[in-house]
């Protein structure tokens, strides 16, 4: 099971969480009207965080070991998405540890208290039927999770809500059974370090550093 990384404990300012993916030109039609054409399968997600801090001793391990651990973007790791704020959950909620350990300020876990299953639904799916309860009614673009058997922890958005049904992107990675978990406290995804990002090391006076990371999706077959 690849490890999780935990975005909030180096405290980025900015986290750009998106699905990328291509397009191709399908020819122009009589009307002068270009079809644009997906060809990437529904994409893949991408994050890109900048301006982190790794100003405590502990935070400055963490990210050493961290840099050893996605070596070179050959190993995979679970990516807490750190979602929560737009979860369907009243007020002002912190960001959940997974393991519900403290934060520094020693507040423990929060959960948003919103439980969904989805039913079955197959391979490539993009409607999936849910049930379940949150404080705050889904009206889309929120985030969830789901532990695959094989493709692992994957992370869905939901972008049209009809009823208990919702339209989700990316499509389905694998299918899955009926009650199937869907986790919105604690979203996460299968990542590894972007082609080409190297992870800095740099500190300023051999203590303070700042950091940033680039990662996206692991889409290499499952072994």
């Amino acid at each position: 099971m690849p490890i999780t990384v935990h975005l909030c404990r180096f405290q980025f300012r900015d986290v750009d969480f998106r699905r990328v993916g291509q397009i191709t030109d399908g020819g122009t039609s009589l009307s002068g009207i270009s079809e644009q054409i997906e060809v990437d399968g529904g994409g893949y997600w991408r994050l890109d965080a900048t301006n982190g801090s790794t100003r405590t001793r502990e935070t400055g391990l963490a990210w050493r070991a961290l840099s050893d651990i996605l070596d070179g973007g050959a190993t995979a790791v679970d990516v807490l998405v750190c979602d929560l704020f737009f979860a369907p959950v009243a007020g002002h909620p912190l960001t959940p540890h997974s393991d519900a350990t403290p934060f520094s300020d020693k507040s423990l876990y929060v959960s948003s208290g919103a439980s969904f299953t989805a039913a079955a639904a197959p391979l490539r799916a993009t409607r999936l039927t849910i049930s379940g309860v949150a404080e705050l009614p889904l009206i889309g673009g929120e985030v969830f999770s789901i532990r695959h058997v094989f493709w692992g922890n994957r992370t869905y958005r939901i972008i049209g809500i009809e009823g208990d049904v919702v339209t989700i992107r990316p499509p389905l990675r694998e299918a899955i059974d009926a009650g199937t978990e869907l986790n919105f406290d604690t979203p996460r995804c299968q990542m590894h370090l972007a082609p080409g990002f190297q992870v800095s090391l740099t500190t300023n006076i051999g203590r303070y550093g700042s950091c940033a990371l680039s990662l996206v999706e692991d889409m290499r077959k499952p072994a």
